[in-house]
């Protein structure tokens, strides 16, 4: 073939990057918004690949944001937490929460703090405390990030949450 495309047909990687074109144009689909194509993608490509960390962990990713938590969630069961990166333990928290899980949301989010500070998480954990009904230790916690970080809309969209279920005013 002599040309990109015949080395990637024949390998099955692109030859410039030595990734699976299916992974590439999943990835390409997720950037662009066309996320339930990038689901499609990715999963062929894992399950092509299964022992690629790389593709699973994308895959993971993708099937949380096209709305397929808990299928991220059995896969994720399988794998040592302390080995995924924060992007994916992060998915992962959203995952267990759309699933209705926040006990496991909570470690995936005390996965994530455990190697420092980092808002999104901190919000992430204590609407998964919500979920726990402990809205008190959420709103505390909730308050404590709106005076260090007052133009965050994710810290004060969650403080407004943990106010209503108090039955707080929010004034």
């Amino acid at each position: 073939f002599g040309s990109a495309a015949g080395a990637a047909a024949e390998t099955g990687v692109a030859p410039d990057t030595g990734l699976d074109p299916q992974y590439l144009a999943g990835l390409a689909a997720f950037k662009e918004g066309r996320l339930d194509e990038s689901y499609t993608r990715l999963k062929a490509v894992y399950q092509k690949y299964p022992g690629n960390v790389r593709y699973r962990n994308d895959y993971l990713v993708a099937a949380v944001a096209s709305g397929h938590p808990s299928e991220a969630l059995a896969i994720a069961a399988t794998t040592d937490a302390t080995s995924l990166p924060i992007y994916v333990l992060e998915s992962l928290g959203l995952a267990a929460r759309d699933a209705h899980q926040p006990t496991l949301a909570l470690r995936y989010y005390d996965s994530i703090l455990q190697s420092g500070e980092d808002i999104g998480a901190r919000v992430g954990r204590d609407l998964a405390l919500i979920d726990l009904k402990d809205d008190a230790q959420a709103r505390n916690d909730l308050q404590t990030l709106r005076a260090a970080h007052s133009g965050r809309i994710d810290v004060l969209e969650a403080l407004g949450l943990a106010e209503e279920a108090l039955g707080a005013d929010l004034g």
